[in-house]
């Protein structure tokens, strides 16, 4: 018997259970709710593409960026009705002013008969 990883390192990402050809690891939650992945011993197939996928067990060169910036737009309807605090919106501002290209995405919700609903994604 394997552990994934560490329980105290599981982010819960449940990428181990995506990963297993036999579906054979389930989650269940400890005394403080927080859910955990276990193996059903009985269908596994000891490939460790659970432990070899998963975050926790990866060393990662974290690297930062040297500096941050932060920003938003001077127009305060712009920047009300933003996400981005207007930034966003500037930025496309300035690209299409200086002869750049401009693309956007657009989510909507789409009921389905076959499902509750999906995400449609058109270029804009």
């Amino acid at each position: 018997m394997f552990n994934i990883c560490d329980i105290e390192d599981c982010t819960g990402c449940k990428l181990c259970s995506n990963v297993c050809p036999k579906k054979c690891i389930s989650f269940e939650k400890n005394e403080l709710g927080v859910e955990y992945p276990v193996i059903n011993q009985e269908k596994c197939i000891s490939c460790h593409l659970c432990k070899k996928s998963c975050p926790s067990n990866q060393n990662f060169d974290y690297k930062f960026p040297k500096n941050a910036y932060a920003a938003w737009s001077k127009n305060d309807a712009t920047r009300n009705s933003s996400t981005s605090g207007g930034i966003a919106q500037e930025l496309y501002e300035y690209a299409l002013n200086n002869n750049y290209s401009v693309y956007g995405v657009s989510l909507e919700k789409i009921k389905n008969n076959k499902n509750d609903t999906y995400i449609y994604i058109y270029a804009t």
